[in-house]
């Protein structure tokens, strides 16, 4: 409790786990579970990788700083937003979703090739490091975004079935 977590630095949850990282600039990460999240940069550059688990990010906004969030096969760029990374809980899939704002996601093999994730939209980056097209989701409204209260926990099922949601639909 009120650690202070500084560039470098790797932040470990186990089962049950809940950390919110806050930033000087207000800017926040929570983090639940089993998740593991690198802090590459905590300061006017926030960069971070996530290795497992899952986090919500809201960045504050501001003059143009840097926000950007790195995954096995993805990497997300934002400003002034609000949004959700995660591995899916079986393969190698992630998905991501944004409340706020707008979300550059790209693949780590092709960083070039920019997706444009809007409010209420989210994507699949397939293990293979493909980027679904964005898509509205329904679900991304049920999410707790509150970035402030422990009671604020990730509904387990919600992302279970919304995982599913963003696993079944067919992109090709």
């Amino acid at each position: 409790k009120d650690a202070q977590v500084g560039k470098g630095q790797q932040v470990r949850g186990s089962k049950g786990s809940f950390a919110i990282l806050v930033a000087a600039d207000g800017s926040r990460v929570k983090l639940e579970g089993e998740t593991v999240l690198e802090v590459i940069d905590f300061g006017n550059v926030r960069s971070f990788k996530l290795d497992k688990g899952m986090g919500m990010f809201q960045a504050a906004p501001g003059p143009a700083r840097s926000f950007q969030v790195r995954t096995r096969s993805a990497v997300m760029g934002v400003r002034g937003t609000q949004f959700f990374v995660s591995y899916a809980p079986t393969g190698g899939d992630e998905w991501m979703c944004v409340k706020e704002g707008e979300v550059e996601v790209s693949s780590q093999k092709n960083e070039s090739a920019l997706t444009l994730v809007k409010a209420g939209q989210g994507v699949r980056v397939e293990a293979s490091g493909k980027v679904t097209p964005p898509e509205k989701y329904a679900w991304t409204e049920k999410l707790k975004w509150d970035m402030d209260s422990p009671a604020a926990r990730m509904d387990e099922e919600l992302l279970k079935q919304s995982y599913d949601d963003v696993r079944v639909r067919n992109y090709d």
